[in-house]
């Protein structure tokens, strides 16, 4: 639930008919209204703010796969000033993967930590295409290549080709990994501290009583 206040005036949204997952994302999208006087009460912005609320869910379902929702929704007065936004969610046919295409590049191309991310990426086809798996395989690669030294390497190619029509989607990554890295010569130079002369140095007497 989510909700936005002024002069007495709340507004809440119900988000329902998906999981916990997607209904926080939702939720985390649509924006807190802030409602004055008889702005809704008088049913003429009505229309507008559950069309809003309605495009806000629909990108908030997209990370998960989902393209093309249907909505029915309804704004309820619950006693004048207080207002809950329903908002019931059809997410209609996810978006699965149909080709999936990954290229290991430059010195680190056999990499056998690299070799074995791009053997077992888990979006496949058949998967359903879930942006935040994406997002984090992609980061994965990335720290493994630049923990072993290779620290320029970077994704040359990274694509989602969407077809709507069929929910289908083509994955495409390039890694190169650039040149290793490595440790050169270490010099270590000092000419703040001076050595110390002890031939004088007198040092106190310390007694110990047991």
């Amino acid at each position: 639930m989510a909700s936005g206040s002024a002069l007495g005036n709340v507004l809440t949204y119900d988000v329902r008919g998906v999981g916990e997952r997607m209904q926080r994302n939702v939720i985390n999208h649509v924006e807190s209204y802030v409602l004055f006087g008889q702005t809704l009460p008088n049913g003429r912005n009505d229309d507008v703010l559950i069309a809003d609320a309605e495009e806000k869910a629909r990108a908030a379902l997209k990370p998960f796969g989902y393209y093309q929702p249907t909505f029915n929704s309804e704004l309820v007065s619950r006693n004048g000033d207080n207002w809950t936004l329903i908002l019931r969610i059809d997410r209609g046919p996810p978006v699965n993967v149909r080709n999936t295409r990954i290229l290991l590049q430059g010195d680190g191309a056999n990499y056998r930590p690299l070799v074995s991310w791009r053997n077992g990426f888990p979006l496949r086809t058949g998967s359903v295409l879930d942006q935040s798996l994406w997002a984090a395989q992609k980061s994965r690669a990335l720290t493994l290549a630049r923990g072993q030294g290779y620290l320029q390497a970077a994704f040359t190619e990274q694509r989602i080709e969407l077809d709507l029509e069929q929910n289908l989607a083509d994955l495409v990554l390039v890694l190169d990994t650039g040149q290793r890295s490595v440790m050169g010569e270490i010099t270590y130079k000092q000419d703040i501290l001076k050595p110390v002369s002890y031939t004088h140095l007198t040092l106190p007497t310390m007694i110990i009583r047991c």
